[in-house]
């Protein structure tokens, strides 16, 4: 993992960008099939790629970044024109591409639940930050409901 001491996570995901860019070449160049190409990007690329990211904030065009690079990859193999609709490559039932941006966002769900659960520091932070938006903004639902208009109650 890509790891700096700057708050910003550009490099972070310009770096994992570039070796996945750099990784499909060298896959690319072999000669395999789409369904070996959808089973790589689902069972290797995919996992791997939100593994390093998992903790790194990521816009929707970011994660389309990402996205676009595997479609290409697997369009190429299936020599599919590039004009081919995207979600049909995705919406195929247990033999589609995952939708990298779908992925991490599950992880990413999936991991703060993870820390509400538990009692270590950041679930502290996730119990003390879902009583001030109860308490204080005076939202009725969960903190994971975010964004939401802030409103602050009158004192």
């Amino acid at each position: 993992m890509f790891r700096t001491m700057a708050s910003c996570s550009l490099a972070t995901i310009d770096h994992a960008y570039s070796e996945l860019k750099q990784l499909l070449y060298l896959v690319s160049r072999k000669s395999i099939s789409g369904p070996i190409a959808i089973e790589i990007c689902n069972t290797v690329i995919i996992p791997k790629l939100t593994y390093r990211l998992r903790l790194t904030p990521m816009t929707d065009a970011q994660l389309h970044k990402f996205d676009k690079l595997l479609v290409q990859f697997v369009k190429a193999k299936f020599q599919l024109p590039k004009n081919f609709r995207n979600d049909l490559l995705w919406g195929l039932p247990n033999t589609g591409l995952n939708n990298f941006g779908e992925h991490m966002k599950k992880q990413w769900i999936h991991d703060a639940f993870w820390h509400i659960r538990n009692n270590n520091l950041p679930g502290q932070i996730f119990q003390a930050a879902h009583h001030i938006i109860t308490t204080t903004v005076n939202h009725p639902g969960h903190l994971l409901e975010l964004p939401f208009d802030y409103k602050r109650k009158a004192n």
